[in-house]
């Protein structure tokens, strides 16, 4: 059984600001604007992966793309892994990790395979393919660089053995492979942001297959709580939510007091470390207070902030990253 999580007590101060927030803009800060250049060819974005001196973006569509830019000068590099089954290649490019500041670890979803990419101010250049079985049976959804390790989600389509987290060390090691699922079932939508010295999660999802989910309007079963771990992946609590729909994404605050969510069929919601519904928000996006919004598109990879990417400018990519900051 898994214990409540110990939620911090919520100050009264950030409590009437969830309270008075009128939108969900309220409640953000713009920490970072980022200006790169502009292929018109490249769009929408699934995902961004912001790295000390490289940035990585990959393009939404049916066999997914990467490319590359230049952080400080906004150059961009060019297509990483061109389509195809070859060394240094991929037929869908689904994420990528930077393992330091120059190098990149690019996953390939169809091939189960990663490939190793150094870059540099006026390009890039591929190192070497990694056979990702070694790691998972199935997919590696996304991944994370936090403290020096890899933290690798794995979503799959319900073999009983695998798993949701896989850390690597710097040398790329699996150090564990935690929180086993516990059901042979299709499973999918799971969530996963590393805050501070935790991980939260939403609660594992499944459901008998894709057909079914479709047909219940995207309902799934076992959902209705965020799972709380430590770095190490050793689950140490758990908060039951109100409601059992789908979380998007999961951005807490900075003392992990308050959770912003972005919930299927229901829009923004606030809660707090005891489930606690504090705020919905409108989920309106107001075009008249920021004009930039009519040309942008929000990133749906959950990563501890929102991303919109805004290609109004000509020949310019801007990028706008948000915090969840009461």
């Amino acid at each position: 059984m898994i214990p409540d999580y110990e939620s911090r007590p919520l100050s009264q101060e950030k409590r009437e600001r969830i309270q008075s927030a009128d939108s969900f803009f309220d409640l953000l800060k713009l920490t970072e604007t980022i200006e790169l250049d502009l292929n018109y060819g490249l769009w929408p974005f699934r995902d961004f992966i912001i790295g000390e001196k490289y940035i990585i973006g990959i393009i939404a569509t049916s066999n997914m793309r990467a490319y590359a830019w230049h952080r400080e000068s906004g150059r961009f590099l060019g297509e990483l892994a061109p389509y195809g089954k070859g060394p240094g290649e991929a037929l869908s490019a689904n994420s990528a990790v930077f393992i330091d500041d120059s190098t990149a670890l690019l996953f390939d979803m169809v091939l189960s395979r990663a490939s190793l990419f150094y870059l540099s101010p006026d390009g890039f250049s591929f190192e070497d393919t990694i056979d990702t079985a070694v790691w998972s049976s199935s997919t590696i959804h996304y991944a994370w660089k936090n403290e020096g390790r890899i933290y690798l989600f794995n979503q799959s389509g319900g073999t009983i053995d695998t798993y949701r987290i896989i850390i690597l060390d710097k040398a790329l090691h699996p150090i564990k492979k935690c929180l086993p699922r516990k059901h042979n079932s299709f499973a999918m939508f799971e969530v996963f942001v590393i805050s501070g010295d935790k991980i939260f999660m939403s609660g594992e999802l499944y459901h008998k297959s894709m057909k079914q989910i479709k047909r219940d309007s995207w309902k799934v079963e076992g959902g209705g709580k965020i799972l709380v771990s430590d770095c190490d992946g050793n689950l140490i609590g758990r908060i039951d939510l109100p409601f059992e729909d789908l979380i998007l994404n999961m951005i807490p605050d900075r003392e992990n007091e308050t959770f912003f969510m972005d919930v299927f069929g229901q829009g923004k919601i606030i809660v707090d470390g005891n489930g606690r519904i504090l705020k919905k928000l409108d989920d309106r996006l107001d075009t008249d207070r920021f004009p930039w919004l009519k040309t942008s598109l929000r990133t749906t990879i959950p990563r501890g902030e929102l991303i919109y990417v805004d290609r109004g400018k000509e020949d310019k990519l801007i990028l706008r990253i948000f915090e969840y900051d009461v």
